[in-house]
């Protein structure tokens, strides 16, 4: 992936942060934490999303990405998003936090950072 790109993505995301910040009515935030230098690899905290969680089913409207940009992607791989506890209930999350995108894991090059965590965010809401 070229580096313009991936820079370009990363603001995309904190673009989409800050104007989550100052809606007033939408109550989805994140928070970013990152891992790695080159922030290929960060923590997302997503709040506001209420979602069944792990085998006893129980509510949380907090949940934690652990999110690895692999250096292939997007020609050759897809981001590694993976749910830290809570884990929550869905057909598409194994009980290792893994997420099953239904591509078989093939590269998608239309597809931006944003765009990856926007179906994360489906996933918890339905």
């Amino acid at each position: 992936m070229s580096e313009e790109r991936f820079k370009n993505e990363l603001k995309q995301v904190l673009r989409l942060k800050t104007l989550l910040d100052g809606d007033r009515v939408l109550p989805l935030r994140f928070e970013i934490m990152p891992e790695s230098l080159d922030l290929r690899r960060f923590r997302l905290t997503l709040s506001g999303v209420t979602s069944l969680a792990g085998s006893s089913h129980r509510t949380a409207n907090k949940f934690i990405l652990l999110v690895e940009v692999p250096p292939g992607y997007p020609r050759t791989t897809i981001p590694n998003i993976r749910f830290v506890d809570p884990i929550p209930f869905h057909p598409h999350v194994y009980k290792s936090g893994a997420i099953c995108w239904g591509t078989g894991n093939s590269p998608q090059v239309d597809l931006f950072l944003v765009d990856w965590l926007r179906g994360v965010i489906e996933y918890l809401q339905y």
